[in-house]
């Protein structure tokens, strides 16, 4: 269990570096593009959801709401398409509320690995902390939407640089504490 969420980690610090350099090189067309993914991913999952919910027995779903889960989804996606513009502009938001997200939990890991014994954890702290005050700085501060972009691409790269650090530290040290 432990390996798998290493390999969790790992990949979610790729996830978020390779999303980061998107937002660097396209930061104009990305916060309109992902909301028209969404609203996409909303509808054909609301319409899947609701043929599943046609096809099953009534006695196994009675108790179920995915006839109005459905329902809500395509709605949902369908503000998503027609307003794109206007929700393009939560994304900034959204984006800076997963960064300060980011930075608590390397806080976490870091206040972990202090607990556990670990010598000089300054420098994870000082990782979780410009992380927590970067993504404020995303959720409070007005940008341009171009500029803002790429400031949440800078801070998700560096996001998944310091969670690939954190995973690496931590399960050095778990090794470490298991073995004694």
């Amino acid at each position: 269990m432990l390996k798998e969420l290493k390999w969790n980690s790992v990949i979610i610090a790729v996830l978020y570096m390779v999303l980061g350099i998107i937002l660097i090189l396209y930061p104009g067309t990305v916060a309109k593009t992902l909301c028209i993914l969404i609203g996409w991913f909303l509808v054909i999952g609301g319409i899947v959801t609701m043929i599943t919910y046609a096809a099953k027995d009534i006695s196994t779903i009675f108790s179920r709401n995915d006839f109005a889960f459905g329902l809500i989804a395509i709605i949902l996606g369908l503000v998503a398409l027609v307003k794109a513009d206007q929700l393009a502009a939560l994304i900034p938001v959204l984006f800076g509320i997963v960064v300060t997200i980011s930075g608590f939990m390397k806080l976490q890991s870091a206040v972990n690995l202090k607990r556990a014994g670990a010598t000089n954890q300054n420098l994870l702290l000082i990782l979780a902390l410009i992380n927590i005050l970067f993504g404020c700085l995303l959720i409070f501060m007005p940008f341009s939407q171009a500029i803002l972009m790429t400031c949440i691409g800078v801070g998700l790269i560096y996001s998944g640089i310091t969670d690939l650090i954190v995973t690496i530290r931590l399960s050095t040290k778990y090794k470490e504490f298991t073995k004694q």
